[in-house]
């Protein structure tokens, strides 16, 4: 146990997990379908570009294995050119695939949590309008007071 009493180590950790968890849902069950329709549809292209991440060095590793002088001394050099071109145009192809979703999944993320706070914004505030301000005049606690 610590000064404070509370628990150490693990559990401690655990149970801050939860509370993180716990809130975390109760966050995204404010969020709107269609918003998190968005942040899905962000989530596949992140798949997508680990996958085109993940295709640059498998491509590498194929292109030497195919062009190797020494397992193919009788395939000819221009033979082996047209072999390493084709995995080059691949592993290009790759990297702007890469960057392509990349630049999409910066676009759905940033667009969707904006609207999201737009959003919240517009609820909290029309909340507001409807408390009666003399129940928190008695309060004062940031930006009420």
């Amino acid at each position: 146990m610590n000064p404070s009493g509370g628990p150490q180590g693990i559990w401690g950790l655990v149970g801050e997990m939860r509370l993180i968890a716990r809130g975390g849902r109760a966050v995204w069950d404010l969020v709107p379908r269609q918003r998190k329709l968005a942040l899905g549809g962000a989530l596949v292209v992140m798949a997508g570009a680990s996958a085109a991440a993940t295709a640059i060095p498998l491509c590498l590793g194929w292109m030497v294995n195919a062009i190797n002088p020494v397992d193919h001394r009788s395939v000819p050099r221009s033979e082996l050119a047209k072999i390493a071109a084709m995995y080059l145009s691949a592993i290009g192809v790759a990297y702007l695939v890469r960057e392509a979703l990349g630049v999409t999944r910066r676009y759905l993320v940033e667009r969707t949590c904006t609207r999201i706070d737009r959003d919240m914004c517009v609820r909290v505030i029309g909340h507001l309008m409807r408390v009666d301000l003399s129940t928190v005049a008695f309060e004062q606690v940031g930006a009420l007071h």
